[in-house]
């Protein structure tokens, strides 16, 4: 029975145009970023400072950080206009003459805005990186959320569930069969991932150096686990809600780390009245979405344990209490 399930959720998926438009969002999202880091001199950031803002992730100290980033880079830099009405920019700088002692600004000239294409941050790194980046942005996980939430929350409009379960006593076998072509979608969107960012590499730096060892492949199925429990999450938020609207607006929110943000101003809150936990204790360590953003290819054993141990958690969370929930529900 779960095989005729399968197949006819397969089927269903099929028919669905998000399926489609969400491939081609991801390559356009793919394409932005693709051509940041690898031809826009971004504000003078350098792949240290992309390393470092990952490393916070959707944490707050994360996005003070990307503001300081960036403040500090536009407050040093004056745009005047020329004649040729392009941008030049200049930076103030005081020197002193050790003789005499006495102070001039030197106000050296960076070039037009056009200066601002050309060889970028990643615009020499291989394959591999450039795929842990554009993974990194969790827009895949955000895609499969959409997925989720419209895949599941359509068959709650109709009696379609009902004339399926009618003919098999555990009605959790289609929920299975429905899990696992979400687990099918989002090995898509990782593939998908990985054809894009090889394809837009060689487009805007004329080759791809590939690089793929056991680490690759290693990282790529960790992703794939953090991004099938996030969609086990979205859908035990269907099976309880049984509302599209709802299930949409939980998993455009939690992806884009709405969660994370709370929980990371939670534990400054508990760093302030509990002086004794560690630095290192902070409660977004634990959401899906803060290990997804913060995964490298050479992330350190402990913290590839904890997402997939979290993940683990999550996913066996949702999954009972979404089978929990459709044997307690009228199916009506």
């Amino acid at each position: 029975m779960y095989l005729h399930f399968l197949k006819s959720e397969a089927y269903r998926a099929s028919k669905l145009k998000c399926v489609y438009v969400l491939l081609i969002c991801l390559f356009f999202l793919t394409f932005f970023q693709i051509m940041i880091f690898t031809k826009l001199d971004f504000f003078g950031m350098t792949q240290d400072d992309v390393y470092e803002l990952s490393e916070e992730g959707y944490s707050a100290e994360g996005m003070s950080e990307a503001f300081n980033m960036g403040f500090n880079s536009g407050a040093s830099i004056s745009r005047e206009e020329a004649d040729d009405e392009q941008f030049i920019s200049s930076t103030v700088v005081t020197i002193t003459d050790d003789e005499t002692g006495e102070e001039g600004i030197l106000e050296p000239q960076y070039g037009s805005l056009s200066d601002l294409w050309g060889d970028g941050m990643f615009y020499d790194a291989d394959m591999p990186t450039l795929f842990a980046l554009i993974t990194s942005s969790s827009f895949h996980i955000l895609s499969v959320a959409i997925f989720t939430g419209i895949f599941l929350g359509a068959v709650y409009k109709n009696g379609y569930d009902k004339n399926l379960i009618v003919s098999n006593r555990c009605r959790a076998t289609l929920f299975f069969a429905r899990l696992t072509v979400i687990a099918v979608y989002s090995v898509i969107l990782l593939a998908a991932t990985f054809l894009f960012t090889a394809l837009l590499d060689a487009l805007f730096t004329g080759g791809v150096t590939w690089n793929l060892d056991s680490a690759v492949l290693g990282y790529t199925l960790v992703s794939f686990i953090i991004s099938f429990a996030f969609s086990a999450v979205i859908a035990a938020v269907a099976s309880f809600t049984r509302n599209t609207a709802a299930s949409l607006t939980v998993g455009v929110l939690l992806s884009m780390g709405f969660l994370s943000i709370g929980l990371s101003l939670c534990t400054m809150l508990l760093k302030y009245v509990f002086r004794e936990l560690p630095d290192d204790f902070s409660l977004i360590n634990y959401t899906l979405t803060q290990n997804a953003e913060t995964l490298t290819l050479d992330s350190p054993g402990k913290d590839v344990l904890r997402a997939l141990i979290c993940s683990f958690i999550y996913s066996a969370a949702s999954i009972f209490s979404s089978c929990w929930i459709i044997k307690k529900k009228d199916i009506g």
